[in-house]
């Protein structure tokens, strides 16, 4: 089997994908006792250059094996004692590394999740108690200290255990505070309905997310072409007091309308919460986020993954525009939006712009992405009461209200 061509990255959703499949056969393997996911998909990362897996195993040598003879593996380029490395036939690198005893696990851990700034001040705090940190244990002098968990690692540092997504840009001890969870979401946003680029209708994806527990929902549904502005708001008054399709409360939906935006170089308009534009066009962006029709602004261009100098326009002005009239910027994991680097979500977050965490979901078992964009959202510090989707229904509502006001020049 021929090996296709390294990309530079892959998404994080690709990433998430094959360690579920990956880590589900290793598991069965007899050998196996202890797997975790590292590296850049532990933390979050929006591009993955490479999977990174850790274990603890009975015997190395059939694990290794495992993760070689894996469908899907197009290439077996490296392998050791205790680690390999394999290409997928997607292009994905997989590296597997296999410890040589259970009680390096905790150490192992957290200097596999990095990233290597972060493990660094870690070690830097280690040599100022008097600790050496050498592979992957700890020593006191002449004694290896034995720590099996994470947790554990952080206790004798003296300090508190942050999430992954946490690391990339936190300093050991001054993590973010309340950061946002996935269990403060309370509404589900970027649900495709059939034909607005879904494969299921209304009542489906809105009964899935009712099921998941939220309280309120943002579907992107179909209009035909040429409505209105006028005539989208009302279908979906309409389909709001329909009692068949409505979940507890009400549904708010965006709306997919068939005519494009001509300053949007051609993209679609999502109505009701959300407009998409070419993020080139900063002029018309900054114009558009004073129109009281639109409340949230999903970013369109080109693919920004580590390694690739091009990170694109000048986005301040557009974010201080938002910041202005209170509007939101919306954020769903690559590749469906290409641009949730740190740096952006840092600098909308700085000028108290709100996230609008969309799933972009497809399918019904693709509202469970939401869960990327929540990672996202952590991995650039927000706060709980920076991210609407924590915002219960009248929460929400009042929000809405209170950005259409400032929009639209009123109080």
């Amino acid at each position: 089997m021929s090996v296709p061509p390294t990309p530079a990255a892959v998404p994080l959703g690709t990433a998430r994908s094959a360690a579920a499949r990956l880590l589900g056969r290793l598991e069965r393997n007899e050998s196996a006792l202890r797997l975790a996911v590292t590296g850049e998909t532990r933390r979050m990362a929006p591009w993955v250059r490479r999977l990174d897996l850790l274990a603890t195993a009975h015997e190395a040598a059939p694990l290794l094996d495992a993760l070689a003879q894996a469908p899907r593996v197009a290439a077996v380029l490296t392998r050791a004692e205790r680690s390999v490395e394999v290409q997928l036939d997607d292009g994905l690198r997989v590296r597997l590394e296999v410890l040589a005893e259970e009680a390096e696990f905790g150490p192992a851990l957290v200097r596999a999740t990095g990233p290597t700034a972060y493990v660094g001040l870690l070690e830097a705090r280690a040599a100022a108690l008097g600790l050496v940190w050498r592979g992957h244990t700890l020593w006191q002098g002449s004694e290896r200290l034995v720590l099996w968990e994470e947790a554990e690692v952080y206790e004798r540092l003296g300090l508190e255990r942050p999430a992954p997504e946490l690391r990339e840009r936190a300093l050991p001890g001054a993590e973010v505070a309340d950061p946002v969870v996935m269990t403060d979401i309370r509404g589900a946003a970027g649900l495709h309905v059939k034909p607005g680029g879904g494969r299921y209708g209304l009542k489906e994806m809105a009964a899935r997310a009712q099921r998941e527990g939220y309280g309120w929902s943002l579907l992107v549904a179909p209009a035909d072409e040429g409505t209105t502005v006028e005539q989208a708001q009302s279908a979906l008054a309409g389909w709001n007091e329909d009692g068949e399709t409505s979940a507890p409360g009400r549904l708010a939906l965006e709306v997919l309308l068939g005519a494009a935006s001509p300053d949007a170089g051609g993209a679609p308009l999502l109505l009701a919460s959300a407009v998409s534009h070419d993020a080139t066009a900063t002029a018309e962006l900054t114009r558009a986020a004073r129109d009281p029709r639109y409340d949230a602004f999903w970013l369109r261009a080109p693919p920004a993954p580590p390694g690739l100098p091009e990170r694109g326009p000048d986005l301040r002005p557009l974010l201080q525009a938002l910041a202005a009239t209170g509007a939101a910027l919306a954020v769903s994991p690559p590749p469906h939006h290409p641009r949730p680097e740190p740096e952006l979500l840092e600098a909308a977050l700085a000028l108290g712009v709100p996230l609008l965490l969309l799933a972009d979901a497809r399918d019904l078992v693709g509202v469970d992405d939401l869960v990327l964009s929540v990672g996202l959202a952590r991995r650039a510090g927000a706060r709980r009461e920076q991210v609407l989707n924590t915002l219960d229904l009248a929460g929400f509502d009042a929000w809405l209200a209170r950005r259409r006001a400032r929009a639209g020049g009123g109080a």
